[in-house]
């Protein structure tokens, strides 16, 4: 059962600012109801385009918290970090004066989830709630965030109570971090990102096995692809905006 929406684009530009603007409302709405919002989102190399442009835009960003729904175990200044192309793309111009929340100390040296305290935790879990907006991408495995179909710890990622999980996917480089599918569903609306043809035969092929019920989320089907799970659930609603 799909309760997704799927929206297709064929032009960058429109596709860009459909999602930009939605971005933007969240935000607003959240800030005026409650004086401040959170906006959760993912790394690569699909959304750099779409932080620049939001970077452009006069939004009440002083009162607007950005945090991650995963990151690379690497340092800060690493060149794969998430938190770096989030601080190099996003958190400039007018949306400078954000603040950050990011998953890791950034004191990092290596990959050790002992260093994930309840002190490092505070600002992600005092955050307002629900998000405001959640911004994710999918990879070709069908995973989101960093819950990964190789990683043996996606079963805890998939039904913990806990913010975070720790995943070491064994095909894809880096020990992660990464929200818990719970913790991602603790947003307003879920912004699902994809480009071009192999993402959209991937998430063809995540929606056909999806059956007329919702699944249980131990289903196979659900570790064999876990973005079936985001795409079946009915706690949050979730956009997808393909271009081609």
């Amino acid at each position: 059962m799909l309760t997704a929406t799927l929206v297709e684009y064929s032009d960058q530009n429109k596709f860009l600012t459909s999602i930009s603007e939605q971005i933007e409302e969240r935000l607003t709405d959240q800030v005026k109801r409650d004086q401040k919002a959170t906006f959760v989102v993912s790394g690569g190399s699909t959304p750099k385009p779409l932080f620049d442009k939001l970077a452009h835009i006069d939004l009440p960003w002083a009162q607007i918290q950005v945090t991650l729904a995963d990151e690379r175990w690497v340092p800060p200044s690493h060149a794969d970090s998430n938190q770096r192309l989030v601080r190099e793309h996003l958190l400039v111009r007018y949306a400078a004066a954000s603040t950050f929340i990011p998953l890791t100390p950034d004191t990092l040296s290596k990959y050790d989830p002992a260093k994930i305290t309840p002190a490092v935790l505070a600002p992600l879990t005092s955050a307002p709630k629900p998000f405001a907006c959640t911004l994710l991408g999918m990879g070709n495995d069908g995973h989101f965030a960093s819950l990964f179909p190789c990683a043996a710890q996606l079963p805890i990622g998939l039904t913990t109570d806990e913010a975070l999980v720790t995943t070491q996917p064994t095909h894809a480089p880096y020990e992660r971090i990464s929200m818990s599918f719970k913790q991602i569903l603790e947003s307003d609306a879920i912004l699902l990102m994809l480009t071009g043809e192999e993402k959209r035969n991937t998430l063809e092929k995540a929606i056909a096995a999806l059956p007329d019920e919702t699944m249980k989320i131990d289903d196979p089907l659900i570790h064999e692809m876990p973005i079936r799970a985001l795409l079946q659930q009915t706690t949050t609603p979730v956009t997808i905006h393909w271009r081609a």
